[in-house]
């Protein structure tokens, strides 16, 4: 899907007041805990973020994460008196098979994109516009070449 198409999408899911959240780990929390659980951090802060839009602070709310690997995973909302276990369903590919994550998935990449484009006006050195903070030749390059900033995370090479 091109980032055209991706923005058409997103304007759209806007546009229905579909319920979501988006929620990062910082860079710090990163170098700190690690992907895995720095994952675990952001999901605990978008399933807290829906469940405190919810009328129903009750309702069932399932996370569906693309990615088998995640299957035994457990989330909670901790920013209740009493936390609420999140039902989590976790598959490869569910991208495919869920609209919803398809959605999530166009949601997802639209704000990387729109960060990296903000980061970009910061340290144009890198390329962030293009490369997304992926770590392209390109991008390796501009490390190599400048050295990393406070948003890459210091724990890994990327040179």
């Amino acid at each position: 899907m091109t980032p055209k198409q991706r923005a058409v999408i997103y304007r759209m899911i806007l546009e229905t007041g579909i319920p979501y959240a988006v929620a990062d780990a910082t860079v710090g929390e990163v170098d700190a805990v690690g992907i895995e659980a720095a994952f675990v951090l952001a999901l605990n802060r978008a399933g807290s973020s829906l469940m405190s839009n919810q009328q129903d602070r009750y309702a069932k709310i399932a996370l569906l994460i693309d990615g088998r690997r995640y299957k035994d995973l457990k989330v909670a909302d901790t920013t209740l008196s009493e936390a609420i276990d999140f039902e989590v369903v976790a598959e490869d590919k569910l991208d495919q098979t869920s609209t919803t994550v398809a959605l999530a998935s166009v949601v997802a990449k639209t704000h990387q994109e729109i960060t990296m484009l903000g980061l970009d006006k910061l340290y144009p050195e890198y390329g962030l516009a293009k490369n997304n903070g992926y770590p392209t030749q390109a991008h390796r390059e501009a490390v190599a070449e400048h050295g990393l900033t406070a948003i890459h995370r210091q724990s890994w090479n990327v040179a």
